[in-house]
């Protein structure tokens, strides 16, 4: 039996190809600083194995604008996204993903005029 290795940094770079169709400001985990809004920002959780060629992992997905109770654009970046990746199956030659029904929360921010929506999705991952 041979165990499955996350490859997270193959991963990270295929969300990020499949997010940059969606939108052009997308960054995992870090902002540079100045970088005007709205942009997206993911991450990749850990790996958490159902079995020994297969695994669930979490993706946040966050989507940040600050043109306060104007929230069209938010959501439509969100909507695009969610939609896009739904159900998607992608395979790059290294490794299989397969996005499950996102969940998407509005996350307060202090600031008025800063907006964030969160997109959670469990992404089931294999080896090729």
């Amino acid at each position: 039996m041979v165990r499955l290795t996350f490859d997270r940094t193959n991963t990270i770079k295929k969300i990020y190809s499949l997010l940059k169709q969606v939108n052009s400001n997308v960054y995992h985990e870090r902002v540079p600083q100045g970088t005007q809004l709205p942009y997206v920002v993911f991450n990749v959780g850990s790996a958490f194995s159902g079995m020994d060629s297969e695994a669930t992992f979490s993706l946040e997905i966050n989507v940040w604008d600050n043109k306060g109770s104007d929230v069209a654009e938010l959501e439509e970046i969100t909507n695009n996204i969610a939609e896009f990746l739904y159900a998607r199956t992608c395979n790059n030659g290294i490794i299989n993903l397969w996005f499950n029904q996102p969940e998407i929360f509005p996350i307060p921010d202090p600031d008025e005029n800063i907006r964030r929506r969160q997109i959670n999705f469990n992404v089931e991952y294999s080896n090729v």
